[in-house]
Order: structure tokens, then C-alpha cells, then sequence
């Protein structure tokens, strides 16, 4: 579980250089605060985990900019907050998070709107804010330990802010200079997996569990695609249905689904929400994202296929999909399944530029798509012969026009 939700939440870090890397940054000071504090192991790790999953109310590329502001405005941080704390509390192992991730800007000495100040904070919600206003300072360039006295200063100067105990730790923790090398190395990301615990296979109803919170914070991210993965999900597993895929494949191929678009939190907001055709240069942004939900997904050994299945849903039958450009002999039926439900849903749905479309102009649509040797033919011709009851149009099921 943690290992899952320190690579699913990688995805939001990665839309802009000047926030790769931020949860997981945030983690490891988290942990090296714990550290420095005694705090058992137990509660590290939770702070830890917490701390992967602070800024998952954010899921706009703008906003998460905007976020990493030393003084960012009121209302963007209560409605992350809020909407974060929300999230997890959907998830059946994370809604003891729920006050920890809600907290995670509380200020030390109250004002907050928690109502809560001082040792009424969740502890790990006092690390994380602490944590977090240090490596929001942290910048590609210059050299780390030239930046190091300006946010020793800025974080002495807002003290009070912070639980006591905290700055205390940190002012310890600061002078050492492989905490800060770590933290622009990939040596933080190694320590954090050694602190984590020894965990078996992530069942699958968990797996299911995150797959549902992860498929809200992409569709999030934009109005446009509302309820795009969950209709990708619910239509990918109708065909996998109809062509004889059993009960298990069927659910994987859900999971498959709710992921596919992983990447896409890597995606500019203003590339998905752009009113038309992309440009060149757009569009050479947008390939990136199918790459990324692959080896994201990599963090799941125990069902190999899921990546394939989620992350080849651009790859074309005459190998000129993107971005591995993957020959249709070489794409399984769980991949060619994805790319036909993920062209009807697109297509179905509300855009930018266009109203969603009826099921006759779908169909015209994917048929020249066979027959340019683009998509499954079969899958193609089996899905519009039995069509869901409904498309997810403008975020609502309505029935076919």
C-alpha cells in the first residue's frame, strides 16, 4: 500500500520542474523529523504515508503552482484541505488520515479554520506543515547548500507557526548536510522505502479502492473529463464481458480503467482544456502521459498486465500509436480492449471544442478507424452491436441518443 500511493502520487508532482518531487520530499522530511524527535516507528510511518497524500486535493497543474507560494492564499489551502480530506476519507485504510491531511497548514498557535491550535493538531499534521514550507524553498538551481541559509531564515523568521518541538528537531536536522543533498538526490526516495514497513502483495479490493480515489483526482483535473476514467472503467469492462474474459480479468480490466490516465496529472491544465485542436508542441506534451502511467504503474509486480493494459490504450494495430509505437501483434487483448473504450468514451463525452456525440456519429468515427488499421475491428463491431445502457455525458449517465 504504501509503496502504491508513493508512485500514484508521484503523478502530481511531475506537471511543472519546480514541483517534481514534492510529496515525496515532504515524506522524507517528515521522516527525518520523526527520527530526530524518537517518534516510534509506527507513527513515522503513518506521518509518512500522510505525507504522500497531503496535497491530494490538488490536482490542477495551476493550482499546485499556487500551492507552493510561502504564503499561498486562504482559500486555496482550506479547499485542498478539505477536499483532500475527503478523498481519503472514501478509502476504507486511509479515513484515519482524514484530520491529518485536513490540519496539514493548522498554525501552531490557532487561528485556523480547524478551530484547532497546539497539541490539539494531529501530530503528523504539525510535521507535515513544517515539511512542507521547507521544501516549497527548494529550488533546481542554485546549488543546494548555497539555498540553504536564505530558508533557514525564512523558516526561523515564521517559527511560531510551527510546533516548538518540530523546529527544534529541524534546527538540529539543518546542520547536517546529506539531509539536504538527499533531498535534491534520489537518495531520498531509498530511504524512505528502507523506513517503510515490510508489506505482503496489496490485496486486490484495496487495489480497487485506490484505483476509485486516484480515477477521482485525474478526473478532477480538469471539467471536461468529470467522469472519463470511471467511463472508460465501466465500458472497458462491459466489452471485456461480451468477448468471454473471466471474472477476475474482468475486474482487473476495471482497475485498468480507473489508471489509464494516470499520466495525465503530468499534463498542463491548459492542454486539456484547450478549445480545439492541439498544436504540434501541445501535443507532444500530451504523449508524455501514457508513458508515465506505464512505469508508474510498474509499482505492481503482482498483476504485470495492468500497465499494459492501461498504458497502451494511444497504441495503434499498424504500430502508429504512441508512445512505445507497439505493432497490434504485440498488443494483448486487454490493451486492444482499452483503446476502443477509451475512443467511444472520448467521443461520448462533453469537450472543449464539441458537445458529446451521438452513438451513430461514434460509430462513423471508429469505423474509419478500422478501417485504417487503427483499432480492433471485432472489439469495435461487438461494442456498438451491444452498446452500454448509457454514455457518461456532461458527468451524468444519459441514455444512448
Amino acid at each position: 500500500m504504501y509503496k502504491v500511493i508513493a508512485a500514484f502520487t508521484k503523478a502530481l508532482d511531475l506537471s511543472d520542474i519546480r514541483i517534481v518531487d514534492h510529496s515525496h520530499r515532504v515524506a522524507y522530511i517528515v521522516l527525518k523529523l520523526g527520527e530526530q524527535l524518537d517518534l516510534d516507528q509506527h507513527t513515522i510511518q503513518e506521518a509518512v504515508l500522510a505525507a504522500f497524500l497531503h496535497d491530494i486535493g490538488i490536482s490542477s497543474s495551476q493550482w499546485r503552482l499556487e500551492s507552493h507560494h510561502l504564503y499561498p492564499a486562504e482559500e486555496l489551502v482550506q479547499s485542498h484541505c478539505r477536499l483532500g480530506a475527503d478523498l481519503v476519507s472514501q478509502v476504507s485504510f486511509l479515513q484515519h488520515l482524514a484530520p491529518t491531511i485536513i490540519s496539514h497548514h493548522d498554525r501552531w498557535r490557532g487561528a485556523n479554520p480547524s478551530k484547532m491550535s497546539g497539541e490539539d493538531i494531529p501530530l503528523a499534521a504539525r510535521l507535515i506543515h513544517l515539511a512542507d514550507r521547507i521544501e516549497i524553498q527548494i529550488k533546481p538551481e542554485p546549488y543546494i547548500l548555497e539555498q540553504v541559509p536564505e530558508i533557514i531564515t525564512r523558516i526561523d523568521q515564521l517559527n511560531h507557526f510551527f510546533w516548538p518541538e518540530a523546529i527544534a528537531a529541524f534546527t538540529q536536522l539543518r546542520e547536517c548536510e546529506a539531509f539536504w543533498f538527499d533531498l535534491v538526490t534520489a537518495n531520498h526516495q531509498k530511504e524512505i522505502a528502507e523506513s517503510l514497513p515490510i508489506e505482503e502483495e496489496l490485496p486486490f479490493p484495496a487495489l480497487q479502492e485506490i484505483a476509485e480515489l486516484f480515477a477521482t483526482v485525474i478526473d478532477l483535473k480538469s471539467p471536461f473529463t468529470a467522469k472519463h476514467s470511471r467511463g472508460v472503467a465501466a465500458t472497458a469492462s462491459w466489452l471485456a464481458t461480451l468477448v468471454g474474459m473471466s471474472p477476475v480479468e474482468v475486474a482487473e480490466i476495471e482497475v485498468a480503467g480507473l489508471l489509464h490516465d494516470l499520466g495525465k496529472l503530468a499534463v498542463p491544465d491548459q492542454i486539456l482544456e484547450y478549445p480545439g485542436s492541439l498544436s504540434p508542441d501541445q501535443f507532444r506534451l500530451m504523449k508524455q502521459h501514457t508513458y508515465y502511467t506505464y512505469h508508474l504503474l510498474s509499482c505492481l509486480p503482482q498483476y504485470p498486465h495492468l500497465k499494459e493494459w492501461a498504458a497502451f490504450h494511444h497504441e495503434k494495430l499498424d504500430g502508429s500509436g504512441y508512445p512505445f509505437r507497439i505493432p497490434g501483434d504485440r498488443l494483448s487483448l486487454g490493451a486492444r480492449i482499452m483503446a476502443v473504450a477509451d475512443i467511444f468514451q472520448a467521443l461520448s463525452e462533453d469537450r472543449p471544442y464539441r458537445p458529446g456525440l451521438s452513438l451513430t456519429e461514434i460509430r462513423q468515427i471508429l469505423d474509419k478507424s478500422v478501417a485504417t488499421g487503427k483499432i480492433d475491428a471485432d472489439l469495435t463491431n461487438l461494442l456498438m452491436a451491444n452498446p452500454p445502457n448509457y454514455l457518461m455525458h456532461n458527468g451524468q449517465p444519459n441514455l444512448h441518443k
